[in-house]
């Protein structure tokens, strides 16, 4: 079995949680970090990712 390649994903506006959701959908992927400068929009997409 292959390890999932880890992705991160740079900005968690509306791009970044696209790719976010298209991302959970391939389990030879994984999110390994999200990048913002903007903590609360950085928050929402963490919470988004671990409600799904």
């Amino acid at each position: 079995m292959t390890q999932a390649t880890r992705l991160a994903v740079m900005g968690a506006g509306t791009i970044g949680r696209t790719h976010i959701d298209r991302m959970q959908g391939q389990p030879q992927l994984a999110l390994a970090d999200i990048a913002d400068p903007t903590p609360a929009v950085s928050g929402q997409a963490v919470a988004c990712t671990l409600a799904s």
